[in-house]
């Protein structure tokens, strides 16, 4: 637990100091690659950096309605510090699934509920449990498929179908990267195998003349 709870650390510091010097190494980066072949890795640069903003805003979105879900479940249910568990939750929740790591922590404040009222402890946490069930429902069926297809432009089938294949893949970092290098795949195969328009580069609006 120690050791991850450091390498967590370890990457937000990583991450806040690359932010930080974002333009710095978009610049370094672009430099580095030969003239000839800069414009196309440009254009990839650019719409992963497009898609993966995308996505962290929809994900952003989605954790902060099971956020408030849980602290809304957790109040009714009356365990101890319901909305500050209920909303760290929705943090957690910006990695998919990520939320059922909190189970062990869940009961635990059963337990602390249990002791302190004098309630039994197994009815309190099989309400608990049902609560993560009827969250995780409307995560799945509603609040994924309806933010993410809007963001990622993603049909709800593609999305629990890339979660599945990426993550039996890559392991906890395919579930990080699997909407976003979904979309990318499937936007490349429009362009260059169907020679369909790419869905990210909308084409502007021409304006009309007077």
């Amino acid at each position: 637990a120690i050791v991850t709870v450091i390498s967590w650390i370890l990457a937000l510091l990583y991450m806040f100091f690359v932010m930080m010097d974002y333009d710095k190494i978009s610049r370094a980066f672009k430099g580095a690659v030969p003239r000839k072949y800069r414009k196309t890795a440009i254009r990839i640069f650019g719409d992963v950096t497009n898609t993966m903003s995308r996505y962290f805003r929809g994900q952003a979105l989605v954790s902060l309605f099971v956020g408030i879900i849980f602290a809304i479940e957790f109040q009714i249910i009356g365990l101890p510090m319901a909305i500050v568990f209920g909303l760290s939750i929705g943090v957690l929740n910006m990695v998919p699934y990520l939320q059922l790591i909190s189970l062990p922590i869940a009961a635990f404040l059963c337990i602390v509920q249990s002791v302190a009222t004098g309630c039994a402890f197994w009815p309190l946490f099989g309400w608990t449990f049902l609560a993560y069930c009827i969250c995780q429902a409307i995560q799945d069926l509603v609040l994924i498929p309806t933010i993410m297809k809007q963001q990622m432009g993603l049909r709800p089938a593609i999305i629990f179908l890339a979660l599945s294949i990426w993550s039996y893949i890559l392991g906890f970092i395919g579930l990080i990267i699997a909407l976003p290098l979904t979309t990318l795949i499937i936007s490349y195969y429009s362009e260059f195998v169907l020679h369909a328009p790419n869905p990210l580069h909308k084409q502007q609006p021409t304006p009309k003349k007077k």
